[in-house]
């Protein structure tokens, strides 16, 4: 059966900032504005620009692009390393401002978020239009001058993606039903939010080259022949204008990562480095509620092998207290055992086997996951001394929740700048979320 296109009002605003990172580092420096420049987590040649400016863009430069490439294409480019508390705060000021708007706010990343206006009063006396350019404009007064967004309006969030990313930068469109196949005319598939690589490769080979083809292929064609899977029923309505997108997944657990600023050999390095990570995403975990029954760890070595520890538990954990000196038990075991390492000798290809002691890691990740609510937590029976550190973390969270995640905590905390780098989270929007549930102090402005 043919889905017509969707006709139902385009209420739906998608708002990406424009080379997010770069502008704000030029907002902040007036002297740095119109010049070349990038920001880089690290600024050395091998490090990759994650925000080039648009004079650099006009160079050829590109986002992912390592910094001795970006000097060869712009000897004078400005190397910026990042600011995370700077990008944290631009992002907390242009969600306030659209929460003036709709309290359907959805942030999709640290520079992107989506509204949905559906029933909002917001509407009684403009047009989505109108608002649009009010945002634009509000974006300038309350965030700064040199601050520019795209804003793309439509039925759907796909369809308001696809808009906002027609006139970049500082571009307004909307995509509905009247402009869809002419505003599909002039993308490439791989211009579309969510085709990738692969995807664009599977749709050519069934002979689907262009956007508007994809709009065109019938429904059961893409289910069974090239998605295989009802994922080609899904984009059969996404294109059409219906809703697919806005399901609200179940929590499977908390993951925090770190990229160490140079790679860490020394134990007890490590095991602070493991508390920290446990320490905020245990903290995320009760903020939301949940307890755990399964905590881990895995360390990228610096010769890209890894080494991953996991421990399932009978009853469900809470407090740091409870978690890290399991993961630190982990840590210790997984030291005594060999871990397999690939190297070269004469030309020639071999295995070897090292001990975990000698070995540098690179990135550290810990998660918590097979979560339990609340209330089977508060049915256990405890010992005195969970009992006292679940009731030290309940302290601690909320003097955190009101003054920041780091504010008071273990002695592990202390002197980790140096070892554990501030990054920002390109991830899932799930990283974002300490930027509405928690109050903390105001970043001090720099402009």
């Amino acid at each position: 059966m043919h889905l017509p296109l969707n006709t139902a009002p385009s209420w739906v605003m998608h708002i990406d900032m424009n080379a997010c990172f770069a502008r704000a580092e030029q907002q902040a420096w007036p002297r740095q504005r119109g010049k070349p420049l990038a920001v880089t987590p690290v600024n050395v040649p091998g490090g990759a620009t994650i925000s080039p400016s648009y004079e650099l863009k006009t160079l050829g430069v590109k986002t992912g692009m390592r910094n001795r490439d970006v000097k060869l294409l712009a000897p004078d480019v400005i190397l910026k390393e990042s600011n995370p508390a700077l990008y944290r705060e631009v992002h907390r000021r242009f969600c306030r401002i659209f929460r003036d708007y709709s309290p359907d706010v959805d942030p999709k990343s640290i520079d992107e978020a989506v509204i949905d206006f559906s029933g909002t009063p917001a509407l009684r006396d403009k047009s989505m239009e109108e608002i649009g350019y009010e945002i634009k404009e509000r974006v300038k007064v309350e965030i700064g001058e040199w601050m520019l967004c795209n804003v793309g309006i439509g039925p759907n969030r796909f369809l308001a993606k696809v808009a906002a990313g027609l006139h970049k930068p500082d571009g307004l469109d909307r995509i509905d039903h009247t402009n869809l196949r002419e505003a599909l005319v002039g993308l490439k598939l791989i211009d579309l939010p969510g085709i990738n690589v692969r995807y664009q490769a599977r749709l050519s080979l069934a002979g689907i080259a262009t956007p508007l083809q994809f709009l065109e292929a019938d429904a059961h064609f893409l289910k069974t022949h090239v998605f295989q899977s009802i994922n080609g029923h899904y984009w059969y309505q996404r294109l059409r204008g219906y809703e697919v997108d806005d399901a609200e997944h179940a929590r499977g657990g908390y993951t925090n990562s770190v990229q160490l600023a140079r790679p860490e050999a020394r134990r007890e390095r490590l095991r602070r480095v493991l508390y920290k990570l446990s320490h905020k995403a245990s903290t995320r975990m009760r903020r939301d509620g949940y307890g755990c029954r399964s905590i881990g760890f895995e360390m990228i070595l610096s010769d890209g092998e890894s080494v991953k520890q996991h421990f399932t538990l009978h009853q469900p954990i809470l407090a740091t207290r409870e978690i890290f000196p399991l993961l630190k038990e982990l840590l210790d075991q997984r030291e005594q055992e060999p871990v397999r390492v690939r190297t070269q000798h004469g030309g020639r290809e071999f295995w070897r086997y090292e001990m975990m002691v000698t070995r540098s890691a690179s990135r550290v990740v810990v998660w918590v996951d097979k979560l339990v609510k609340g209330a089977e937590l508060q049915g256990q029976l405890l010992d005195d001394e969970q009992s006292r550190a679940r009731r030290l973390s309940q302290a601690e969270d909320l003097i955190n929740w009101k003054y920041g995640l780091y504010t008071i905590g273990s002695p592990h905390l202390l002197g980790m700048n140096d070892i554990v780098m501030d990054r920002i989270p390109f991830g899932s929007p799930q990283d974002l979320e300490e930027l509405y549930s928690q109050e903390t102090h105001p970043v001090v402005s720099q402009w």
